[in-house]
């Protein structure tokens, strides 16, 4: 008997809790940032601002996870491709006339390549890291949009660091 109260408690606590993990892609991990919201199922009005913002002319990647913060007023987009490359979504990236490629840096962060682009496309600033997840071989493409190039600027200055704090690669 007090196993089950014990078991009713950690499970009401549980489901109580918000978490501060999402995942995504296949094995992908995030941290949740304080005022940071979790947006799934990703619904119609968030492909639309994908698109509006991050999206690349490629029927190959796939919106897989939405996140705000309002108050920051920045948006993060993890998109996924079952079948590019990195270099083949570089190239196919820089096909596309409606992003303007600020800048492109190239890192190894816990043995993986991660690709870091500052973009423009319509009013909006992108910082986007691209890697394959290595457990699936998925090509993630995890995207913050802003309009605040400086916050963006600052983000791709300290990837390691940024990547350290959000994303289990």
């Amino acid at each position: 008997m007090r196993n089950l109260i014990f078991l009713f408690m950690a499970s009401a606590l549980l489901l109580g809790c918000k978490t501060s993990k999402v995942v995504y892609a296949k094995y992908g991990r995030m941290k949740l940032a304080p005022g940071e919201t979790n947006h799934y199922p990703v619904g119609g009005n968030e492909v639309l601002k994908f698109e509006n913002c991050c999206a690349i002319e490629s029927d190959a990647v796939f919106l897989n996870r939405v996140i705000s913060n309002t108050e920051q007023q920045y948006q993060v987009f993890i998109s996924v491709s079952e079948s590019l490359l990195q270099s083949d979504f570089g190239v196919a990236q820089a096909a596309d006339r409606r992003i303007d490629v600020k800048s492109v840096a190239s890192a190894i962060i816990h043995d993986v390549k991660v690709n870091a682009y500052l973009l423009k496309k319509a009013d909006f600033y992108i910082a986007r890291f691209t890697y394959m997840e290595t457990r699936s071989g998925l090509l993630v493409i995890y995207d913050v949009a802003s309009k605040d190039r400086a916050f963006l600027e600052d983000i791709l200055n300290r990837k390691q660091s940024y990547i350290d704090e959000k994303i289990r690669l």
